[in-house]
């Protein structure tokens, strides 16, 4: 979210003489909003320019400054908002019977905001309670403005979800067809093929439960690793995880087990976890100089890789997409196996204990 949306925007007056600028700021400030003063039609064009749609409050003009070409930067102005925007102006008039041309000019303008119209002299107490008034309805569409936004992003990560849930039944079949060959290896018979396979079968199903509830609370973040990693090896002895104990916010949460699920998948179809020799090693520890999570996924004794891979598919844009770009990662494809290497910022986790979590 940008300092504009944080902050409320300021308030732009277009009052040609000194004393009437200065006195209309003092009121917009008195009211609490911040004020910018503008001498000529091009300094009021320039920051609405300079603003954006929602970079201003509202626009107050005098009987003097209201000229044509005051008229046209609103009009040009209101064309160019998007939908949820309707810039309020508030003209302050000798006599409203008597129009000045920017007013003649806005109201000529299909579909601009009606502006509102004071006649001279006007309370101050008046005036407070009219910028008041625009300066909640302002509020009303940037309130609006988010809740598009929010409905934008919603749409985009269901976009996203489907496509995952497509490569991840992809994947599952490939992962399936993997532990199937791996259990018949190495099973003496029928009877123990058929029991292992039907663990390993249900482990695979209960990291897929798991993942599809990731985001829903905070998170251990070894208990993560071990539901999204455990279910793809043939052994124990495959997988080593060792970090303190963190505690991992939703986000993190969600982000994380998407991009470890992706990286064991990808094991166990084509690396360390294809081959009964293979190992993963999942490390992490708090870096004391800056507090961030340094996190490691490091495969060996797998397939070698001969290059890397010549694309990129819908895993890799995963794994790249990580928290949206707010954690430092490497992703790499060395010839003794894939590496991912990621710095967290502290404000995604918290010590969930002193003691280390050590175990293969």
């Amino acid at each position: 979210m940008s300092e504009l949306r944080c902050e409320t925007p300021p308030v732009l007056i277009l009052a040609p003489l000194n004393d009437d600028a200065r006195a209309l700021a003092r009121l917009v400030e008195r009211t609490g909003l911040s004020a910018r003063t503008c001498v000529t039609a091009r300094d009021l064009a320039s920051a609405l320019d300079a603003r954006g749609p929602d970079g201003v409050l509202f626009v107050v003009v005098s009987q003097e400054g209201a000229s044509q070409e005051i008229g046209e930067v609103l009009n040009a102005t209101f064309a160019a908002e998007p939908a949820w925007a309707r810039l309020p102006s508030v003209f302050l008039l000798s006599r409203v019977a008597r129009l000045p041309p920017a007013v003649r000019a806005v109201n000529r303008k299909e579909n601009a905001p009606s502006p509102i119209l004071l006649e001279r002299p006007v309370k101050a107490a008046v005036l407070q309670s009219v910028f008041e008034a625009q300066a909640e309805a302002r509020r009303r569409q940037f309130e609006t403005r988010d809740l598009i936004d929010r409905l934008s992003q919603e749409e985009e990560r269901g976009r996203f979800l489907l496509s995952e849930l497509r490569h991840r039944t992809r994947n599952s079949l490939t992962v399936l067809q993997s532990l199937f060959s791996m259990t018949v290896r190495r099973a003496p018979d029928l009877e123990s093929f058929s029991e292992t396979f039907y663990g390993r079968l249900r482990a695979l199903t209960d990291a897929h439960v798991k993942l599809a509830q990731e985001g829903a609370t905070a998170r251990p973040l070894g208990d993560l690793v071990f539901e999204h990693v455990e279910p793809y090896t043939c052994a124990a002895e495959q997988l080593h995880v060792e970090g303190p104990s963190l505690l991992l916010t939703e986000r993190l949460s969600f982000d994380l087990a998407l991009v470890i699920h992706e990286l064991a998948t990808n094991a166990a179809k084509y690396g360390a976890l294809t081959v009964p020799e293979g190992r993963v090693s999942v490390r992490w520890r708090v870096l004391p100089e800056s507090g961030m999570l340094a996190l490691s996924w490091e495969e060996r004794d797998g397939p070698r890789i001969e290059e890397p891979p010549s694309r990129q598919g819908l895993g890799s844009q995963v794994i790249d997409s990580f928290l949206r770009g707010e954690a430092e990662t490497e992703l790499r494809h060395d010839p003794d196996g894939v590496s991912w290497y990621a710095k967290i910022s502290p404000r995604y986790f918290t010590s969930a204990a002193d003691n280390d979590l050590v175990a293969d």
